[in-house]
């Protein structure tokens, strides 16, 4: 469930610009495993879509700080490599632990 992180990061971001057609493919996605869990019980798969987007969407509320200190990197510097994108994150974390 994890590609719904995109959609759902952009909507939070800034709300009145967030178009869903780009993120069709990340639906589809979704749609494909949910799918493959249960072919004909549509009251469970969209039960397993509610509880993953409510568990993805507390996810992106207590890490937000991380996602717009990534966000903000890539803005300023194009790319990160994944050295910068773990000094990011997990210098992060030794903050908050200290």
């Amino acid at each position: 469930m994890h590609v719904l992180a995109g959609p759902l990061s952009e909507r939070r971001f800034d709300p009145d610009s967030f178009d869903p057609l780009p993120s069709l493919n990340d639906y589809g996605q979704v749609a494909q495993v949910l799918a493959s869990v249960s072919r004909s019980d549509k009251v469970l798969k969209k039960r397993l879509f509610i509880a993953a987007r409510r568990q993805l969407k507390k996810m992106l509320c207590e890490n937000w700080c991380l996602v717009t200190r990534v966000a903000t990197a890539i803005k300023n510097n194009r790319t990160l490599s994944g050295d910068e994108l773990d000094s990011l994150i997990f210098g992060a974390e030794m903050e908050k632990a200290a």
